[in-house]
């Protein structure tokens, strides 16, 4: 978990000054910042870098000398720098207006506490990561409609429609790149480097999976029919944006707002169980209900004990699918001769290879799943090692006998409880 982190900027007469910090007992000495300046001197581009000063286990990040700003994580000796770095060039990106305006000390605390987050989220919540960023979602937007891009044309048009000059492309075009959402590369015969589309990131809502087939006593049954008639009603009028998609991405990367989905996922839930989510870190539980409620993702009900029951009304998918959409649009721009045919047929053959590549990854996983599935019929799992915030609504009477539970035992409200 970091220690904390420091903002900072270099000034070439007076050298290294903090511009923020949390905690405020963080520091860095003088002579830390002028190694970190000159390490960070040595690309003379932005970058992250990540090195020892001293005892301290840093992870740094310049914007470059466009902004001259820096962001500087101090992390524990034992952990790995590298597990944190995706997230620097969103965090800066994120942060630079609110530093040109002089706003951002109070917004420390909250991103000293995503870098907390960040080791433990899921590849569901680095997708919603991906997609909630503005430079990523402008590159794939485009890129679903041109499906290929010459790399310097590409940075100039970014700049033009976000209005800014983006310090961190080289960075989002790598992240995109290692997450198998596009390729770059030279073509014999053309000048300069392209960007290619080679997978696309997709988030919409959909009805929660599973979900009628959990009741077996009949007030449980009759609930989930109220439930699912309210789920069906709610989607005869949805229709996706892309307003609505960025909101949906936004909501799934905070943790305490996938925990509550994760969990309702599975199951409804009384207001008194979700208030018992506190004991693991999910503070402000009932703020949060509301919140999601204000987005439609999450309703409530009266059960039949006049008890209010929370439950998915609509479940959010966030998946890497494979452009077929994008062979049309070649035909299409081969037809009028729209772009060149040899990077067309380039562009075929780099689908191609992306589509055997991702082929064999997902045959390995199959065979992982199957092998994992073997392994757990012939061991079943006790319920007090399930992850504190999730339980199987399967499993859902067994766990209710269970005082190893803290989620399930006593309902009492937390009012009753702390008298």
């Amino acid at each position: 978990m970091p220690l904390g982190l420091v903002l900072w900027k270099w000034d070439n007469r007076s050298g290294g000054e903090i511009l923020g910090k949390f905690p405020k007992d963080t520091g860095l000495s003088l002579k830390s910042l002028m190694q970190l300046y000159s390490q960070h001197m040595y690309s003379k581009k932005a970058d992250v870098i990540s090195m020892y000063v001293g005892a301290l286990n840093i992870l740094s990040m310049w914007t470059g000398s466009l902004h001259n700003y820096f962001l500087t994580l101090l992390l524990r000796p034992e952990e790995n720098a590298e597990d944190y770095s995706d997230l620097m060039s969103d965090i800066m990106f994120y942060l630079i207006p609110y530093i040109e305006q002089e706003t951002y000390n109070p917004l420390l605390p909250s991103i000293l506490q995503r870098f907390e987050e960040y080791p433990q989220t899921n590849e569901e919540q680095r997708s919603a990561i991906i997609y909630a960023n503005e430079v990523n979602r402008a590159i794939l937007q485009l890129l679903e409609e041109e499906g290929t891009f010459f790399k310097d044309e590409l940075k100039i048009w970014l700049d033009d429609n976000l209005h800014a000059s983006l310090f961190n492309f080289e960075m989002a075009l790598d992240r995109l790149s290692h997450n198998n959402l596009i390729k770059i590369a030279s073509i014999k015969g053309l000048e300069g480097t392209y960007v290619f589309l080679v997978n696309d990131l997709v988030v919409m809502r959909a009805p929660p999976l599973n979900f009628t087939d959990k009741g077996k006593d009949a007030a449980d049954f009759e609930i989930r029919e109220k439930i699912s008639k309210r789920i069906r009603d709610y989607f005869k009028y949805y229709y996706p944006t892309t307003r609505d998609n960025i909101e949906l991405a936004k909501v799934m990367q905070e943790t305490n707002y996938f925990r509550i989905i994760d969990l309702l996922r599975k199951t409804h839930a009384p207001e008194s169980l979700l208030r018992k989510m506190r004991l693991f870190g999910v503070g402000n539980v009932m703020d949060l209900l509301q919140n999601l409620q204000n987005y439609d993702i999450v309703n409530s009900i009266e059960n039949q004990n006049k008890e209010i029951v929370y439950y998915l009304q609509s479940d959010i998918v966030i998946e890497t699918i494979r452009p077929d959409f994008i062979m049309r649009q070649i035909f299409e721009m081969n037809r009028k001769k729209a772009k060149n045919p040899v990077l067309l047929n380039e562009y075929i053959k780099i689908l191609k290879d992306t589509f055997f590549e991702q082929q064999k990854i997902d045959n390995a996983r199959k065979l992982q799943l199957k092998n994992q599935k073997s392994k757990s019929k012939s061991k079943k799992t006790p319920a007090a090692s399930m992850p504190s915030y999730v339980f199987d609504a399967v499993s859902r009477e067994e766990l209710d006998q269970s005082t190893d539970n803290p989620f399930l035992g006593d309902s009492k409200s937390e009012e009753e409880q702390t008298s």
